[in-house]
């Protein structure tokens, strides 16, 4: 809990705020896509199943639902942690400076 009071430090929240938005676009937008694409494949699974086995489609929507919600978070944290590195090396680095009030800061904070 003692983490988030530093972000309300100068300096502190530029280095929040970039990574935060950018994951906010790419969050919606795979979520649209991942969305579009399990429908599909979801209705082209179902159109393999013959009328006796239509009550399979509650199970496989489940299978699906499950299925989509894994590969969203995995792809997700996967993208959203190539994004935000750059922005976490100088959040550490300005973290460092601010706790142990080291003056030795390095020249990609110094602005």
């Amino acid at each position: 809990m003692s983490g988030f009071s530093l972000i309300a430090k100068p300096g502190m929240k530029r280095f929040l705020i970039i990574p935060l938005i950018i994951n906010s676009f790419i969050f919606i937008g795979l979520y649209f896509w991942l969305r579009h694409d399990t429908q599909a494949l979801n209705a082209w699974v179902m159109s393999f199943l013959p009328a006796w086995l239509q009550w399979l489609h509650y199970l496989v929507w489940f299978l699906f639902f499950i299925c989509y919600f894994l590969i969203f978070i995995y792809f997700f944290t996967t993208i959203a942690n190539l994004v935000a590195a750059p922005f976490n090396s100088m959040l550490s680095e300005k973290v460092e400076t601010y706790l142990t009030d080291n003056r030795h800061v390095s020249r990609s904070l110094v602005e």
